[in-house]
């Protein structure tokens, strides 16, 4: 797109053509890396991975770009919003995203004030709030799928499926019993993971 910006930003039936030159990405393709054997797990897998650089790499640029005007400054506020928006459009799993839209909507995690007052702290508030809400959808997804085998989820699981495990990152997490967690190393962790 970016190639053809000039031919794409003449109108709707322009910007159509470009697009309909492109390939499509299969679904079952996309981010094989994470699909875990699971038939089309990529994609939405890939999608947390996009949504994760996202977070990470708007903390790393606010240092770039805060000398810039502030109203050319993305904020924290406003980059939750359009990942937001963005998943509200275009996440074509409904139930994932209506629950990601409550969980926005209803300021889960303290979303509404830990991405205020916007500083380069609230950016690094927006990525472990996204981590936070991807850790809720690991365990939830861990609870219907005991529901639906008619099975009780222990404790010890709902443990086993939050990330980073306590193997890929020792310091992460917190010294006493989970769900403790050593934020600024979390933070390091998706960053390294992430952006590095």
């Amino acid at each position: 797109l970016r190639s053809n910006f000039s031919k794409a930003s003449q109108g709707n039936s322009e910007l159509t053509k470009v697009i309909d030159r492109r390939k499509r990405v299969n679904v079952n393709d996309w981010s094989r890396s994470c699909s875990k054997g699971k038939e089309g797990m990529g994609y939405t897998c890939g999608l947390w991975e996009f949504f994760h650089i996202f977070s990470v790499g708007m903390h790393e640029r606010y240092t770039e770009i805060v000398s810039l005007p502030e109203e050319q400054v993305m904020s924290a506020s406003s980059s939750a919003l359009v990942l937001r928006n963005f998943i509200e459009q275009f996440f074509a799993c409904d139930v994932c995203r209506v629950n990601f839209l409550m969980q926005y909507d209803t300021c889960e995690f303290d979303r509404c004030n830990r991405l205020l007052p916007e500083t380069k702290d609230s950016t690094k508030e927006l990525a472990l709030w996204l981590w936070e809400v991807h850790n809720s959808v690991n365990v939830r997804l861990l609870e219907e799928d005991g529901a639906r085998n008619n099975r009780e989820i222990s404790s010890e699981e709902k443990f086993a499926v939050n990330w980073p495990s306590k193997t890929q990152c020792p310091l992460c997490w917190g010294s006493k019993s989970w769900p403790e967690w050593n934020r600024d190393e979390v933070f390091n962790y998706l960053k390294r993971t992430y952006w590095l």
